[in-house]
């Protein structure tokens, strides 16, 4: 905790990217980010990952796991859809239905 700079910054943006992570990447390892890392760690270990612990400490070992292929461990981030911003379509089929 308290680490900041780049480094944090790169980490944040993908713990963002796995939706592991709802904060912006602003570079400060705090208590979000902590819990993020711990996530991460626990979705690895019920993967079959050994050799991890369950701290939230993003150790060098653990930033280079982080930033691989996680698809070869079977790791898919969730899929969310942002509403707030619908993809452009005609008018017409974007509208919602009658009510009956």
């Amino acid at each position: 905790l308290g680490s900041r700079g780049d480094r944090v910054r790169q980490l944040q943006s993908r713990l963002i990217d796995l939706k592991l992570l709802s904060d912006d990447a602003d570079g400060v390892y705090g208590d979000n980010t902590e819990a993020a890392v711990r996530l991460f760690q626990q979705r690895m270990i019920q993967l079959g990952l050994n050799g991890l612990e369950l701290d939230g400490v993003a150790t060098p070992g653990l930033v280079e796991l982080l930033m691989s292929d996680l698809s070869v461990y079977g790791f898919e981030a969730p899929i969310y859809f942002d509403e707030s911003a619908p993809w452009p379509c005609p008018k017409m089929t974007c509208m919602p239905r009658p009510a009956s």
